[in-house]
């Protein structure tokens, strides 16, 4: 198994902070994840794609979606498996960008009116159209984005891009990996 190096910024942390917090997962599933399993890491997204792609790891774990899926379109037999499809629900949270407003702007006004413009539907279109990720406006059509990305109704998902979850990566679950790994062998 291929996994990104999660102890790092970038791919994988919405997903590992949701399963993190899971009451069914959690620190054990980690632990054993990470100490238990012949597990690789990397933190070059292209490579552990090219890796499936060849056959050399049967799954990848905490992967970009969005490099799976460009090697998907380009005939490599990979494919990402839509969180839908997990018992525990769906992770969400701000893999193709966020915003932000500083406190005590020059321009505040002019903060307000771009952000209002952004969150129209108007606005949601086209930053979809351009990041090619969905928005979670309901209004906003979905067309020509892969399937796995789009939600899903009767789907349970939690927005594992606040704070609380945030605050999870720089700390707990690096370490926590780190610790696995050590025991296992392989750090």
């Amino acid at each position: 198994m291929v996994a990104t190096d999660i102890r790092r910024p970038g791919p994988g942390g919405v997903p590992s902070r949701f399963m993190y917090m899971q009451p069914g997962l959690g620190a054990p599933f980690f632990e054993r994840l990470f100490g238990e399993t012949d597990i690789t890491l990397s933190s070059d997204q292209r490579q552990m794609v090219d890796w499936l792609g060849q056959g050399q790891f049967p799954i990848g774990v905490f992967m970009s979606d969005r490099e799976v899926q460009m090697a998907a379109q380009q005939g490599l037999p990979v494919d990402v498996m839509p969180g839908g499809r997990f018992k525990e629900g769906a992770p969400i949270g701000p893999a193709y960008g966020a915003v932000a407003l500083i406190d005590q702007a020059p321009h505040p006004n002019a903060a307000k009116v771009y952000t209002n413009w952004l969150l129209s539907w108007q606005g949601q279109s086209a930053w979809q159209r351009e990041i090619e990720g969905p928005s979670l406006r309901i209004d906003v059509a979905k067309d020509g984005l892969p399937a796995s990305q789009i939600p899903q109704p009767g789907v349970d998902y939690v927005d594992a891009g606040t704070e609380e979850y945030a605050r999870l990566t720089p700390s707990i679950i690096r370490d926590l990996i780190t610790q696995a790994l050590v025991k296992g062998g392989r750090e």
